[in-house]
């Protein structure tokens, strides 16, 4: 298994098992359906892409 996978692989173990934890569970926001994943900015490493891509997928300006 290449670098990037591994890391891939790894971090969606660690996204399941925070999913399954109680004190996710126990967040407001997860307990009234309000989480939303984001999977485009799945690779993005650029803080300042962050930033600018956020706003315009929350719908709201920046």
């Amino acid at each position: 298994m290449d670098k990037n996978t591994k890391q891939k692989y790894l971090s969606q173990q660690s996204t399941e098992q925070l999913m399954k934890s109680m004190r996710w569970l126990q967040l407001p926001a997860v307990r009234q359906g309000r989480v939303y994943f984001v999977l485009e900015l799945e690779r993005c490493h650029d803080p300042a892409k962050l930033l600018t891509a956020l706003p315009k997928l929350l719908g709201t300006s920046s």
